[in-house]
């Protein structure tokens, strides 16, 4: 007698099931910015169409190219154009680490409230929510055009020169230029500093203690500022990092993991 053959299971083993997949960026498009007739895609570490970054690795671009990249959870896109050196989608997350070069967003998609795009320089973080904007960033200084939109400048020093205060709002059609020197060792120093306070236990409270919950607001209060503030300051670090050669580059970044807990 024929046995009937088994049924087939359509569902997947639990070995086999597919993981939960990270954030990236994953390039859209190639352009070639100053010469339309060159081919894009011929100049050297210009990264294929389709081709998947996981903000772990740095993007050098040698030539004049323009790369445009979509970030895979929020669908938001934006524009690297070289010579320049970039981390893009840094960790998976809407951060981009702008050594040298220029970056162009655009506004509308993939926009979403309480998610804002964070784009870090040797000079400072430019972070906006929904804005259309240009940055450029020199050996000497980094600047900012705003289309539409609101973003702000926290500048990498204490204050600026003129003795204006360090957090700069840039609305539509305004530009700002921020000049100064890179100085590794205090750029380090100042994540380290702004990280100290992340991490801190939260007051311990009394069973019916009438301070309770404004005591654990503060705690919470302070904690949140504080990741904000170690934020923007250990990613310019780390975009200055980027400037360095492959040596010192690894070098300074390991000191900034141990001192930066933001990321973690």
């Amino acid at each position: 007698m024929t046995l009937p053959a088994p049924a087939l299971s359509r569902e997947k083993p639990a070995l086999s099931r597919e993981k939960e997949e990270i954030a990236l960026c994953r390039v859209i498009a190639l352009r070639a910015a100053a010469a339309p007739k060159t081919d894009a895609g011929s100049e050297a570490n210009v990264p294929a169409i389709g081709t998947a970054l996981a903000g772990r690795e740095w993007l050098e671009l040698t030539g004049t190219t323009e790369v445009t990249l979509r970030h895979s959870a929020t669908t938001r896109e934006l524009a690297l154009r070289g010579p320049g050196r970039f981390l893009p989608c840094f960790l998976g997350t809407e951060t981009v680490l702008v050594a040298r070069g220029d970056v162009k967003t655009t506004a509308g998609a993939g926009a979403r409230a309480g998610a804002e795009v964070i784009l870090a320089t040797p000079f400072g973080t430019l972070h906006f929510a929904d804005a259309a904007l240009e940055l450029r960033v020199s050996e000497r200084d980094a600047e900012a055009n705003v289309a539409t939109g609101v973003a702000t400048w926290v500048l990498a020093a204490a204050r600026m020169p003129d003795g204006g205060p360090s957090d700069v709002v840039l609305g539509a059609r305004d530009r700002r230029k921020v000049t100064g020197i890179v100085v590794m060792p205090e750029l380090v120093s100042r994540c380290g500093e702004a990280s100290g306070p992340l991490g801190t236990e939260p007051p311990r409270l009394s069973a019916g203690e009438p301070s309770a919950r404004a005591r654990l607001g503060e705690w919470s209060v302070t904690q949140l500022r504080a990741r904000q503030t170690a934020r923007w300051a250990c990613a310019a670090a780390r975009a200055a990092a980027g400037r360095e050669n492959a040596t010192e580059r690894t070098r300074w970044w390991t000191e900034l993991s141990k001192a930066d807990r933001v990321w973690r």
